[in-house]
């Protein structure tokens, strides 16, 4: 059981990041297999790397909610 938690968070994390940096405008697969295979060292990083958010929609529709008001 716990080797299965062993390998749960690594595989969640990577996943994670990946669909982070795809939204950043990064390198999503270099950086999910890059957490899965050196979380310790690789998340870390990711976040004092990371850009900022390429398109945020969610941020734009509320903004548009604002401006019709």
């Amino acid at each position: 059981m716990t080797n299965m938690i062993a390998l749960l968070i690594p595989i969640a994390a990577g996943v994670w990041v990946g669909m982070d940096a795809s939204k950043r405008g990064m390198n999503s697969w270099g950086w999910g297999i890059g957490t899965f295979l050196l979380l310790i060292i690789v998340l870390p990083v990711y976040f004092f790397t990371r850009k900022p958010l390429v398109n945020n929609q969610e941020y734009q529709l509320e903004d548009d909610i604002l401006d019709k008001s």
